[in-house]
């Protein structure tokens, strides 16, 4: 198990600032909190392998990424989180949320999947979610290529030109 929180490293010591090292060809167990991002795939299994990538390779949505900030910082219940995850990534309705039903063997009642206040406080998360997402796009500095300005001459003697 790795260290975690403040207290993480140095043998548990703290001092380590939530650091800690894993040796070459070592498997360690971290907690992870996460949501399923693809509503439909096979539920998750400690027996399959998994590939942790940035969420901006994964989606150019800015709410997503602030939902999934959210979730990371275990600032969100996991049940409100799922369903604004499956809203925001699978275009799930909110209609078809509140729809789904759990399965049981042997068929009888088969409870909601997502209560219905865990439904009204997702779609806040959403909304939340979209409008800060669409400020820090808003807020982040323009990156484009620069050049050197006209009439400006470069190192190897010769005037730059546009």
């Amino acid at each position: 198990m790795g260290g975690g929180g403040m207290g993480g490293g140095m043998g548990g010591g703290g001092g380590g600032m939530g650091m800690f090292s894993i040796p070459p060809r070592k498997i360690v167990r971290l907690a992870y909190r996460g949501v399923c991002l693809e509503h439909g795939k096979r539920e998750p299994s400690s027996r399959m392998r998994y590939k942790l990538v940035p969420v901006k390779d994964y989606s150019k949505d800015p709410g997503l990424a602030e939902l999934l900030s959210l979730v990371a910082r275990g600032r969100i219940a996991t049940p409100i989180a799922q369903a604004a995850a499956w809203n925001l990534n699978s275009k799930m309705t909110w209609q078809a949320l509140a729809a789904k039903r759990y399965s049981r063997l042997g068929g009888g009642y088969h409870p909601p999947y997502f209560h219905l206040q865990h439904l009204i406080k997702a779609r806040e998360v959403v909304a939340w979610s979209r409008a800060m997402g669409a400020k820090r796009q808003r807020q982040a500095p323009r990156v484009e290529p620069t050049r050197p300005a006209q009439g400006i001459r470069t190192f190897d003697g010769a005037a730059a030109t546009r």
